[in-house]
């Protein structure tokens, strides 16, 4: 070979030496890029929201230690048109994402709309925002949280029995449960017949109140499906006051701890609960961590996360004692 052409090889060789660093040196440069990124959710109202809202100030604690310079602000709002013009005050600083939770998503159109406008990355999590394209949405899948309810509930009946259920205020998150629930009786357990059902406010005092009701009725039921685990906390509790023993059955939502212990510890009443993770939230901000590390380009537009049955065969695996949820 010709001394020319070897000082070419090596030249080529040193080229793409220097070109790897480079990219390497890129790569570590974007994996530490600061950025501000504004969380807003509904102020607690309920455990599950409650779960939230710690959820994401862990989060904001990891993040702003692994990257120096950045700001997580996370903020909550006790009504949607509060949280509206939360977060219009806040798009003035100009956020490099925007992460939203709500409980009613139409009164944030506008402010969420504008915020896409403005070039904000928007992350929508649970309640999708009518009519504004967000950059990723992050939510629980709602109808195989209804499924698994009903796979648990057979289960706990030896796949028959007459069912009281009593679900969250209408929406499409709980609307997207009940047909995943009555979807599966319908097809795979028709001998399960609901013979009420209601809908309260995700409370422990709703549930009481609702379950003290249904029990004044003298409605004889095997078991019952309670879509939240805080609703659950106050129907065990009417019908424990109730001294009634002919239920067999509660199948609860969620995965709140206090739950999760009953079905650990072979509470009679409570055979299992389902999961609807309130750490989502946390799923939703690290989608936006890391599309700002990538131009603000989605590695996933959608994400969902399925619902899987806690029963006494894995509740150790779901209970955590430190969450308020």
């Amino acid at each position: 070979m010709k001394i020319f052409e070897k000082i070419l090889i090596l030249a080529a060789a040193v080229l793409v030496t220097f070109c790897t660093g480079c990219g390497r040196a890129d790569a570590e440069k974007n994996e530490t890029k600061s950025f501000t990124i504004v969380v807003s959710i509904p102020a607690p109202t309920h455990g599950w929201a409650a779960g939230v809202e710690w959820s994401a100030e862990n989060m904001k604690k990891e993040l702003e230690a692994k990257y120096p310079g950045s700001i997580v602000e996370l903020v909550t709002a006790k009504d949607p048109e509060e949280q509206a013009k939360g977060i219009e005050t806040l798009l003035m600083k100009n956020p490099d994402a925007l992460v939203v939770m709500s409980q009613d998503p139409k009164p944030l159109t506008n402010v969420c709309s504008r915020a896409k406008k403005q070039g904000v990355f928007l992350v929508v999590v649970s309640n999708p925002i009518p009519t504004v394209a967000s950059d990723v949405f992050v939510n629980g899948d709602n109808y195989s949280f209804g499924a698994a309810a009903a796979h648990a509930m057979a289960a706990a009946l030896n796949k028959q029995g007459r069912i009281f259920m009593l679900s969250g205020p209408t929406s499409p998150i709980v609307n997207d449960r009940i047909k995943g629930f009555k979807d599966v009786l319908t097809k795979d357990y028709p001998a399960i017949e609901i013979v009420s059902e209601n809908n309260g406010d995700w409370g422990m005092e709703s549930g009481q109140k609702l379950m003290e009701a249904f029990l004044q009725a003298q409605i004889n039921v095997d078991g019952v499906w309670v879509g939240d685990d805080d609703m659950l906390s106050g129907a065990l509790k009417a019908f424990e006051r109730s001294g009634r023993k002919d239920i067999k059955a509660f199948v609860g939502g969620g995965a709140a701890k206090i739950i999760v212990k009953k079905v650990l510890d072979n509470d009679p009443a409570v055979k299992a609960t389902v999961t609807y993770p309130p750490a989502m939230i946390n799923t939703g901000i690290m989608a936006a961590v890391n599309a700002l590390q990538n131009g603000k380009k989605a590695e996933k537009a959608e994400i969902i996360v399925p619902s899987k049955i806690v029963d006494n065969s894995n509740a150790k695996e779901y209970y955590f004692p430190d969450s308020p949820y």
